[in-house]
């Protein structure tokens, strides 16, 4: 079955050049291979493992590996500002405050367990790449069976190790 998908033209998460730190032009281009391969992401994991979501894993997961192909490194400091958490706490118009409405979270104490998984994501992504692993949707896919691990952290209950 064929699929779609759709792509605006604004910067990848609202964020303009400005909020990034980045030149236009090069903001355009980063945020549009972000855009992509998130996107690509997303639909990889809707497809393959669609038995169980979670949403904001789903966003932390698409981001990283959007980054990871745009940058080909992963930036723990702007997968956090894409989802509208900064060193001073959260911003109130971010794609991160959908999750606090929508289910019901207390918006400090997810923005530090999404800051907490960002960081051990970035940790499991050197180990991975350091392994030999050199393609990023093989990244996707090992970051992917390590779900429950980080999942729980967004859930605030013990965290198990990732692989």
């Amino acid at each position: 079955q064929d699929s779609i998908i759709l792509l605006g033209n604004s910067g990848y998460s609202g964020l303009s050049a400005d909020d990034t730190g980045f030149g236009d032009i090069i903001w355009e281009e980063v945020s549009l291979k972000i855009k992509i391969y998130s996107s690509c992401a997303r639909f990889i994991c809707r497809r393959l493992f669609s038995e169980y979501k979670n949403i904001i894993w789903e966003e932390i997961l698409a981001d990283c590996i959007g980054i990871l192909f745009a940058f080909n490194k992963y930036d723990t400091l702007l997968a956090k500002k894409l989802l509208g958490i900064t060193k001073k706490g959260y911003d109130k118009k971010s794609r991160f405050m959908n999750f606090c409405i929508d289910l019901g979270y207390d918006a400090e104490v997810l923005a530090m367990r999404i800051t907490d998984v960002i960081d051990r994501l970035d940790v499991q992504i050197k180990k991975l790449i350091s392994s030999g692993i050199t393609d990023y949707y093989d990244v996707l896919f090992r970051l992917e069976e390590d779900m429950e691990a980080y999942v729980d952290i967004l859930k605030g209950h013990s965290p198990k190790e990732a692989r």
